[in-house]
């Protein structure tokens, strides 16, 4: 597994295919490592999001229809999102993260707070108020670990490029991260279904669901498997298509530069 110690500058333009420095490469050629097209890699095929062109509508329904458009380009096209997302910080993009950590928390919480219900032994019906205040504990309580799983994940991702020699600085890995969150919104969609669905069977057939309460466990726990592997497969594409991202004070040209810089590589090792 090869790996270089330094770390490409801010400044070094990236082939976005296989992390070739192309400082000094006339913008018509071709990566001398992978043959892909130098203009691929230009820092103006990244662009803000929808969700961040404020001259589009500053607010009311115009700003819904730009966060359910970014919502939908993430969820449904996320490698082509990540691919033309611009690096540069926006503080809108924590805005955005922030509404959709609140409403995956908010399916998670209240999926678990079903889920106690199913026993008695777990929360007794009679204490409403009990009942109540733990729903809102978990609602806070996975809204409170989703930040810090986000900021620890930034962090440890970061650190692992730069043992790598890769340039994914965690500014960047916070904002791929950012726009990573409607992507918890399945996997809590499809938790909160199970336990509802296997609520609405207790409902509807008492004296059977109890012969199929192992088998909701087994699916219950099968849905939690298949979410971790969802969110880290999409995870995966956001670093991927970022992780060689241009800024726009990358280099493009000819120039002394290019004859020293053509001999680095940088690579993932994966």
């Amino acid at each position: 597994m090869g790996r270089v110690a330094t770390i490409p500058a801010e400044t070094d333009l990236l082939c976005e295919a296989c992390g070739y420095v192309l400082n000094g490469l006339p913008r018509e050629g071709n990566c001398p490592e992978c043959g892909r097209p130098i203009a691929d890699s230009a820092a103006s095929r990244r662009t803000p999001p929808a969700w961040e062109r404020r001259d589009q509508s500053g607010s009311g329904p115009g700003k819904l229809v730009r966060f359910i458009g970014t919502t939908a380009a993430i969820l449904f096209r996320p490698a082509s999102f990540f691919r033309h997302l611009s690096l540069g910080p926006d503080r809108a993009s924590r805005q955005f993260a922030l509404v959709h950590w609140l409403l995956a928390s908010a399916l998670f919480g209240w999926a678990v707070w079903t889920h106690m219900n199913w026993s008695d032994t777990i929360l007794p019906t009679d204490t409403g108020a009990i009942r109540a205040v733990t729903l809102v504990l978990l609602i806070g309580g996975t809204f409170v670990a989703t930040l810090v799983l986000n900021h620890v994940a930034a962090r440890l991702t970061a650190w692992e490029a730069a043992y790598r020699g890769i340039r994914l600085p965690k500014r960047v890995v916070l904002r791929g991260l950012d726009y990573h969150a409607p992507h918890y919104l399945p996997v809590a969609i499809l938790t909160a279904a199970v336990i509802c669905g296997y609520q609405l069977f207790i409902r509807y057939s008492p004296t059977t669901a109890g012969l199929y309460a192992t088998t909701y466990l087994y699916i219950l726990c099968g849905a939690i498997i298949v979410g971790a592997v969802y969110s880290f497969k999409t995870y995966w594409i956001a670093m991927r298509n970022l992780m060689y991202g241009n800024s726009g004070q990358s280099a493009v040209g000819s120039g002394q530069e290019g004859a020293e810089s053509r001999g680095l590589r940088v690579e993932d090792g994966g």
